[in-house]
């Protein structure tokens, strides 16, 4: 039993919201055999579902809406009128190749192939799992300055916490970058970057005033080594903001014209997957604590 994943593409939404949902075709192969799929999650403030589209018989296909509720999966047979499907081929040229949810659900053993075959997309396509949960696939963060990390456990400062940190005489602050996915999220990186002594505990002054946080600005230079778009963050000079009283900082504009870009105009849903891939592999350095070999 397997997903294959054959191509990735955008649909823009036809609410007006001018979000741009992902379109994944594939196929799943079961053990009554290989069915194609297409399927497009979608995400509406607090609503997301993830459509699907399940080949069940030559040229004819089953559609079913998927979302979470109350931490449980949920899945349903519905009719194309209210799939976002309506505007893909095959359906958006002929719409008989949908079959209607009655037509569905009077047919059991159908039924439960289609199931059967929609519950594998659900587990092992490489998109649904941060879909269907916002908390995963699209939020990380250096759990130090890469200075702090090299540093053997034992010799690090004590005063490190999760926003603010020291080495030796360096002071640094966690922020986030933020990067504007064309469906309307974002990928989160925190990093940490260096900042001047007056910066860091005028930082530290403001941070539980919610009038004066807001007004704080500050910049640094970043000190965790991550490649996006072809270029290393680390070394760049940051500006750093809050957007509202109830975050920690976040990245307003990087000295880097590449990285000030994805910055400003975000990556395509599309290629989201690429870049999370990216990021994940290079968190892998700080999943565990460096040897603490020689430490006394």
């Amino acid at each position: 039993m397997s997903v294959t994943e054959t191509s990735r593409d955008e649909l823009l939404c036809d609410c007006g919201c001018g979000h741009r949902w992902l379109v994944t075709r594939g196929s799943v192969r079961t053990s009554e055999g290989e069915r194609r799929f297409i399927a497009i999650p979608t995400a509406h403030k607090d609503t997301r579902f993830w459509w699907m589209a399940l080949e069940v018989e030559a040229g004819r296909w089953a559609l079913t809406r998927t979302w979470i509720q109350e931490k449980n999966v949920n899945s349903q047979t519905v009719d194309l009128a209210i799939s976002p499907l309506r505007g893909v081929v095959p359906f958006a040229s002929d719409a008989s190749a949908a079959m209607l949810r009655a037509d569905v659900l009077a047919k059991p053993a159908l039924k439960e192939a289609l199931f059967a075959a929609h519950d594998l997309v659900i587990r092992h396509h490489p998109s649904i799992g941060a879909h269907l949960d916002p908390e995963m696939g699209r939020d990380f963060s250096f759990k130090a300055p890469d200075c702090v990390w090299s540093q053997p456990p034992k010799e690090r400062s004590p005063r490190n916490q999760l926003n603010f940190a020291e080495c030796g005489h360096r002071l640094f602050v966690r922020a986030l970058f933020a990067i504007p996915v064309s469906d309307g999220a974002e990928l989160r990186v925190g990093l940490w970057v260096e900042v001047s002594t007056e910066d860091f505990f005028e930082l530290l002054k403001v941070w539980d005033d919610p009038a004066k946080y807001v007004a704080f600005r500050a910049n640094g230079v970043v000190e965790n080594s991550l490649a996006l778009r072809g270029r290393d963050v680390r070394g760049s000079r940051a500006t750093l903001a809050p957007r509202n009283a109830d975050e920690c900082l976040f990245f307003a504009a990087v000295d880097e014209p590449a990285l000030d870009e994805l910055l400003k105009t975000g990556v395509s849903v599309r290629d989201l997957d690429a870049l999370v891939t990216e990021v994940r592999s290079v968190m892998t350095r700080q999943a565990t604590p460096p040897s603490t070999a020689g430490a006394s």
